[in-house]
């Protein structure tokens, strides 16, 4: 794959999320948490970004618990 497929991942959960905060989709913000994960796969332990792609999926998936339940 490309090598920056991670960081252009990453911006496009960021779209999703601020889409999200915008509409209310569900979709949006599940979709943002499946690529959130797929940028974590792509990144090897002890990358220097993991601990805030890390912090991005926790805050994703505590929106998520916080709007779904």
């Amino acid at each position: 794959g490309h090598t920056d497929r991670f960081v252009l991942l990453d911006n496009l959960v960021n779209q999703l999320s601020t889409r999200f905060h915008r509409r209310g989709d569900d979709e949006d913000l599940d979709e943002g948490v499946v690529l959130q994960i797929e940028t974590l796969a792509l990144r090897p332990v002890g990358h220097s970004v993991l601990p805030m792609a890390l912090n991005n999926l926790a805050s994703q998936l505590f929106i998520r618990f916080t709007h779904q339940g």
